[in-house]
């Protein structure tokens, strides 16, 4: 089974495993094949009181990041959200954006999507509400909003008790940044989400023993050499180019 365009029904292959079953008979398993997949895409075609969860998610994201087609785009992540869920839910999607940014980096050319939002505040009425979503999903990329109007380095106060509210009513909040600083604006001062990671210097800005450094030996990422000895962490010092010293080498 395979599928050629997003959003397009899958096809069937299986004249190699059917050769030997009489035509008529093939007939009937492909029918029966094809009734299973519209079966998982369209349930309520065949059982009318089928009816699916729909989830409302607010996506917000900020800086370089966005929802277009770029190396830092989350354009493949909407579409199987939108495309590729099971059949018992569907997601209504509003796209938001901290920055007044261009149409092409809102996916603004793809249907089904419930809104799209540039300059996105949480304190603003028209972009958020505490009943609004079901649940808020935060990508950051940027360290400060410094030098945006109404905000500092991070979210303003009124967005961060919104989003809190939000919370309280049972709301789900999903926040995640990148490595060292990364994500520390959208996400570092969110009640819960603030004491989940370190988004600033741990225990000091000093490299040698900062948990947070971009470069100091402390950084995780996925050139880090494992501890078990055997091939494989031969194998992984090989690809980097390095000695099984047993240290880890950061990039």
């Amino acid at each position: 089974m395979s599928k050629s365009d997003a959003g397009q029904s899958p096809t069937i292959d299986t004249s190699q495993q059917l050769s030997n079953i009489s035509f008529g008979n093939r007939e009937l398993i492909q029918l029966n094949l094809k009734r299973r997949i519209e079966f998982l895409r369209t349930p309520e075609r065949f059982y009318p009181w089928w009816r699916r969860c729909t989830v409302k998610v607010l996506i917000v994201t900020d800086g370089a990041l966005d929802f277009g087609e770029g190396d830092f785009g989350l354009s493949t992540f909407v579409r199987v959200l939108k495309n590729e869920a099971p059949s018992r839910i569907s997601f209504a999607l509003t796209l938001g954006h901290i920055r007044d940014v261009n149409d092409a980096r809102m996916l603004s050319a793809e249907p089904g999507i419930a809104n799209r939002i540039k300059s996105f505040r949480f304190d603003d009425p028209d972009h958020f509400q505490a009943d609004l979503y079901d649940q808020i999903w935060l990508f950051g990329i940027e360290t400060s909003y410094s030098g945006m109007p109404g905000r500092g380095a991070s979210l303003a106060a009124a967005e961060v008790n919104a989003i809190h509210a939000q919370m309280q009513r049972g709301g789900g909040v999903f926040a995640t940044g990148d490595h060292g600083f990364l994500g520390q604006a959208l996400c570092g001062t969110l009640p819960r989400v603030r004491g989940m990671r370190y988004w600033g210097d741990f225990p000091s800005s000093d490299d040698n023993e900062n948990e947070v450094s971009m470069i100091g030996h402390h950084r995780n990422d996925s050139n880090q050499e494992g501890h078990d000895a055997g091939p494989g962490r031969q194998r992984c010092a090989a690809e980097l180019g390095g000695k099984e010293t047993g240290q880890s080498r950061t990039q």
